[in-house]
């Protein structure tokens, strides 16, 4: 994809560089998370849209087909949910998104749909939105928004990439005292910062687990009782999750499309782990592990499933 030069992007931060640098290198993720003030994410998530859709030779030319549908407000391929006010993210509108990614792009190329507030949404309206993250079709894009990262599902977070467009030198000095929300955090942010705290601390301890399992003879039983400890913290469809997402990475790290990487500051990590498996079985093991998290639905014990899903990774590995 040939690109309009950086400084035309409406909003320019380093992460937003590196996002062109990788569009640039034709390294498109599928869903991407913007979290800032709700004027700056409408306006990059409208920006890269109509950027991604054009078919001109230098996008957004503004004079294809496709610009021009966009310039008038009325482009197919385009579909926007925006919780106004106080309102939510509904089941319902989640479910309207859907039913159009069922169809074909009317251009031919990606269907963009953008879900703005995305920490607004409904529980389940969120939940509803996972299956669709999950099974990604290459030529749909979803744009997420928020001004609360920590509101957004950790499940569905796990799954985006993550660009911040309220850098800590983006607000001026005192702006915490200004706004009493920050202040004097509510009883809900606190949890939900406890919550961001567990998800870390789980991440940083999946990833050692899977240096274990990549590269250690671990028995299986003893992998499966070391994952169960490790994440105690959170639900065990949350920690399956946190390991599918770094399998992913992995394999995208073994593969060289490191575009799609989203943990790329486990550098070290990443080369370690991608040298000892091949793709195939890095793929398999994803299939596995995501295998298991839907046995949880079908009220298998959460020991057995575990040792389960370590029994056959192990066959893999």
């Amino acid at each position: 994809m040939i690109l309009s030069p950086f400084l035309g992007w409406p909003v320019q931060t380093e992460l937003l560089q590196t996002l062109y640098k990788d569009l640039s290198r034709g390294h498109v993720p599928h869903t991407m998370l913007f979290v800032g003030p709700i004027e700056q994410t409408r306006v990059v998530t409208e920006f890269l849209a109509k950027t991604l859709l054009c078919s001109g030779p230098s996008a957004p030319c503004g004079s294809c087909e496709s610009c021009r549908q966009f310039a008038s407000g009325n482009h197919p391929d385009y579909l926007v949910v925006d919780a106004q006010g106080n309102a939510a993210i509904k089941t319902g509108q989640v479910e309207q998104v859907q039913e159009r990614l069922k169809l074909r792009a009317h251009f031919g190329g990606r269907l963009i749909y953008v879900l703005h507030r995305m920490d607004t949404a409904t529980p389940v309206a969120a939940n509803r939105l996972l299956k669709t993250l999950e099974e990604p079709s290459a030529q749909i894009i979803a744009l997420l928004t928020a001004t609360n990262a920590g509101r957004v599902l950790p499940t569905i977070r796990s799954r985006c990439f993550l660009y911040r467009l309220d850098a800590d030198d983006s607000h001026p000095a005192g702006a915490a005292q200004e706004n009493p929300e920050l202040a004097e955090p509510s009883p809900d942010a606190a949890a939900q910062t406890s919550q961001s705290e567990a998800i870390a601390t789980v991440s940083e301890r999946v990833i050692q687990w899977t240096q274990e399992l990549l590269c250690q003879p671990e028995p299986p039983l003893l992998l499966a009782d070391s994952f169960l400890k490790i994440s105690s913290a959170l639900e065990l469809s949350e920690a399956l999750d946190i390991l599918s997402s770094w399998l992913r990475d992995v394999l995208h790290y073994r593969i060289g499309d490191y575009g799609q990487v989203r943990q790329m500051r486990q550098k070290a990590e990443l080369e370690k782990q991608s040298a000892s498996a091949t793709p195939v079985q890095l793929g398999k093991m994803i299939e596995l592990v995501l295998g298991a998290k839907s046995r949880l639905n079908a009220h298998v014990l959460p020991n057995l499933n575990m040792e389960q899903l370590c029994i056959r990774l192990r066959e893999v590995k």
